[in-house]
């Protein structure tokens, strides 16, 4: 659970590969609430992020096209 985050983004990955992220809650992140940059089979599954202040709830970009975004509550 992430809450009231200070920074840009409540959970980020960049560069990675086969990371997954699933089943938290974030609220109130300052820009996103899920990025993933530069990234190769990316998962977002099951999470569920309230007010984004600036942009998106999830951001994935920057990568590949394999990315699985699915069952989440934005």
């Amino acid at each position: 659970r992430v809450t009231g985050n200070d920074a840009r983004t409540g959970i980020r990955i960049v560069t990675g590969t086969g990371q997954a992220i699933c089943n938290n809650t974030i609220i109130e992140s300052q820009i996103w609430g899920i990025l993933a940059g530069f990234t190769v089979e990316a998962l977002a599954e099951g999470n569920k992020i309230y007010r984004p202040a600036q942009q998106h709830g999830i951001y994935f970009g920057e990568g590949d096209d394999r990315y699985v975004i699915r069952d989440n509550y934005v």
